[in-house]
């Protein structure tokens, strides 16, 4: 029996997750691992669910005005229109962001329902978009039968900020909680992008999460998805609330995320060989909008900064990265293995999710940076990592072209003292 004639049928407070990886060999994706959900966390997982509305016999069902089921739907490109996306940075260099958004007509979503009545997501999500692009027909109108059809269940996303990895992340984890609490089974799920972004850095990983990634302008004619999930807006994710105590399963995303790509991980406290990780922030081309590449909160003594590391932990390794040159896969492997990681308040902190369960975590700011800005303490928060702050109060230490000087002793400080938390 498969993984989806298993739960058939069962209700949502019954399937719940537990962590199993086996390795699978596939042709079709080699080295990943297939993923399975069990019985764990029957609470979190009705908590993310919410209040259930449903219509057209269950062919619509909506989650708690965040994210909605739709069951033999059908897209027809005709009423869609926008960029195929997917080009090469360099060809669309200066591009307004308006060109990279599809505007959706009713009828671009079919879905057949006797009586279809108006479904409300929250105020800023774009699915209220996409619900007034969905037109609902019945038994005797008659469609034109589409001869192309997916075997898998697609997550339909609509990308924001798709080159930054904090706001994909949110992304990835939003598409990660739907397909657990539907009870999908990830290599049976295609992600369809809604969007006409150009080719970004952290697109493969869509593919290495899930069975693979197809783009709306890839469409060409009309196709009918058994399943459909519109998936949750990044910027409504559970990740982005700061605020929260707690967010659900994230130690089981930790998990996911790492096993999908073939990162194995040993969660044990070595403090005879721990390993430090400076993440330094440079310039780089990310998206069109931006064609020198410049970026803030750049470290300006990151060697000496690293020398000091060293002399206070010399039988250690102590290392700085630029992670962002790395595949994902490799800065998965590098952030596993970190026990303290050291950078400056940016997107590469995101890899706090991945870290220990033991590390820790020292986040430096600027001073034209404001402290308010707490991704990355809440993280650690949520995964009970040790966390320092540390915020330059000089205004010499400011220099052009958004470097900083780190007050070095400031710094080798605090890791003393994370350093006695997770050893002594």
């Amino acid at each position: 029996m498969d993984f989806g004639q298993q739960c058939r049928g069962l209700s949502p407070k019954k399937v719940l997750l537990h962590v199993h990886v086996v390795t699978t060999s596939s042709p079709n994706a080699p080295g990943k691992y297939v993923w399975t959900w069990s019985n764990l966390g029957a609470d979190q997982i009705q908590a993310v669910i919410g209040k259930v509305k449903d219509m057209c016999k269950r062919n619509f069902i909506g989650y708690d005005r965040s994210f909605a089921l739709l069951k033999n739907v059908r897209v027809d490109p005709k009423f869609g229109h926008g960029r195929k996306g997917g080009e090469n940075i360099s060809y669309v260099i200066n591009q307004t962001e308006d060109l990279e958004y599809y505007t959706l007509e009713k009828g671009y979503f079919k879905l057949r329902c006797q009586e279809g009545k108006p479904y409300h997501f929250k105020q800023t999500s774009h699915l209220n978009d996409w619900f007034n692009a969905l037109e609902f027909y019945n038994q005797s109108t008659k469609m034109i039968s589409t001869q192309q059809r997916f075997d898998k269940t697609a997550i339909t996303i609509k990308r924001f900020e798709y080159a930054n990895l904090y706001h994909t992340m949110t992304d990835f984890y939003n598409a990660f909680l739907v397909a657990k609490v539907l009870r999908l089974v990830p290599d049976h799920v295609i992600i369809l992008i809604v969007d006409g972004h150009p080719a970004g850095a952290l697109d493969d990983t869509w593919s290495r999460l899930f069975g693979g990634i197809i783009r709306a302008g890839e469409i060409t004619d009309a196709v009918t998805f058994p399943r459909m999930v519109w998936s949750t807006i990044g910027y409504d994710s559970m990740l982005n609330s700061h605020h929260l105590h707690q967010v659900p399963f994230l130690e089981e995303f930790r998990s996911f995320f790492l096993s999908r790509h073939s990162v194995h991980f040993n969660d044990a406290l070595d403090c005879d060989n721990l390993t430090v990780v400076l993440l330094l922030r440079k310039d780089y081309l990310a998206h069109p909008r931006n064609p020198s590449g410049s970026v803030s909160r750049k470290i300006a003594n990151n060697e000496e900064l690293v020398q000091k590391l060293k002399e206070l932990l010399p039988r250690h390794n102590v290392l700085s990265s630029q992670i962002d040159l790395l595949s994902m896969k490799d800065q998965l492997r590098l952030i596993s293995r970190t026990d303290i990681l050291i950078g400056m308040h940016g997107a590469g902190l995101t890899h706090t999710l991945f870290l220990p369960k033991h590390a820790g975590l020292v986040e430096l700011y600027p001073k034209y940076w404001p402290t308010a800005n707490v991704h990355f303490q809440a993280m650690a928060r949520w995964r009970n990592l040790k966390y320092l702050r540390w915020q330059n109060a000089d205004p010499s230490n400011e220099l052009s072209n958004k470097y900083t000087v780190i007050n070095t002793t400031d710094v080798v400080e605090m890791l003393k003292n994370i350093h006695s938390l997770m050893c002594n």
